[in-house]
């Protein structure tokens, strides 16, 4: 917490509380962890002073929202999953004792009758802090929520500048999507998971046909404009948690997995995928890419295979092996082709295993 002097001490974390909905670990969004530490508020002091003051520790247990601390920020941060303001505007509320305490945005607008104080540093500007409160204690209040920005504000920053290494890390360059390293992170989770909870993952793989000869002929910034153009329409046509992943020079991979929402209500899982996969094809060949000149439209294609957890490989291995083999079958003969194995479009209980794949797209 903020003050002149240093906090004190915090209690050890508790255990966090385990998700209620399983899927929640693999989505982008997590519910704030709930942790145990020692923190008050003191309110009438700082009423009587508009001095800021350093939040009082309490000797009690304590509760809810009282008991989170800073850890649990830092555990926020660490995960990358976001929601950081949130679990520190219910520190603030339950440490301040300002139950309507709201963070509102540049572009939101608060009552004038609102103490607020800016959650700003440098050329970083996140909004304001602002609470209903009695006109008499408006200056004291202000200077406590200005204390309170300036601790807040840190702790924003730290959170987008972790954000900002993590896609650098783990986001390709060119195109903005997934590189290597997360994809080969976010399969073996996936498939971990999909084995332990019986549930179903389909990996796309594919490449741009010839696409060393549109290197070739328009150059490479006609290259870097296919890679980025292929990229977006493969995103514009997956749900938003299927992953998107540069894996080569132009090889992609897509990672479709059930995250408990549907495209639509009565789509299932994989034909989701095969309908996601015809849309990308049309896509790509419609696409016009200006750099292409003649060849803007009508004549980039794209070649791939589908391969299905558990039927088409039990590891991430035999996963990306088989949908692989697809794609390179893909390109015999003709190209312009999406081959799938049995695991993408199960087969009826009795046909026997190793039944061949099909170029069906």
């Amino acid at each position: 917490p903020p003050g002149d002097s240093p906090p004190e001490p915090l209690s050890a974390p508790a255990e966090a509380a385990a998700p209620q909905d399983p899927n929640d670990f693999y989505t982008l969004e997590l519910e704030p962890p709930t942790f145990e530490a020692t923190l008050d508020a003191a309110l009438p002091a700082a009423l009587a002073d508009p001095t800021p003051t350093t939040p009082i520790v309490s000797a009690a247990e304590p509760t809810g929202d009282h008991a989170l601390g800073d850890t649990d920020l830092v555990d926020l941060v660490l995960r990358g999953q976001g929601g950081l303001s949130g679990l520190a505007l219910r520190m603030i509320r339950a440490q301040a004792n300002l139950p309507e305490l709201t963070l509102a945005p540049l572009d939101q607008s608060f009552p004038d009758h609102h103490a607020a104080a800016p959650v700003v540093q440098d050329d970083h500007h996140f909004g304001h802090l602002h609470t209903p409160i009695p006109a008499p204690y408006h200056g004291a209040t202000e200077a406590r929520l200005q204390t309170w920005a300036d601790w807040l504000v840190r702790w924003l920053r730290l959170e987008a500048q972790f954000s900002r290494l993590r896609d650098l890390a783990m986001r390709d360059e060119l195109t903005g999507a997934w590189n290597r390293r997360y994809f080969n992170h976010f399969l073996k989770k996936i498939v971990d998971r999909a084995a332990e909870d019986r549930q179903q993952v389909t990996l796309m793989v594919f490449d741009i046909d010839d696409f060393k000869s549109y290197n070739d002929a328009y150059g490479h910034a006609a290259g870097d404009e296919i890679l980025r153009g292929v990229a977006q329409l493969m995103r514009d046509c997956v749900r938003a948690h299927d992953v998107v992943a540069r894996i080569g020079g132009d090889e992609f991979a897509v990672i479709f997995w059930d995250a408990g929402q549907r495209r639509k209500p009565d789509s299932k899982h994989p034909n989701d995928v095969l309908n996601a996969a015809k849309r990308f094809q049309r896509a790509v060949i419609d696409h016009r890419f200006p750099k292409l000149l003649d060849k803007a439209a009508g004549n980039l294609t794209i070649s791939g295979g589908l391969a299905g957890f558990p039927w088409d490989g039990r590891s991430p291995h035999e996963l990306l092996e088989f949908a692989d083999a697809l794609a390179m079958r893909s390109k015999q003969p003709g190209k312009n082709a999406i081959t799938f194995g049995p695991g993408v479009a199960p087969p009826a209980p009795a046909t026997p295993p190793g039944t061949p794949p099909r170029k069906g797209l």
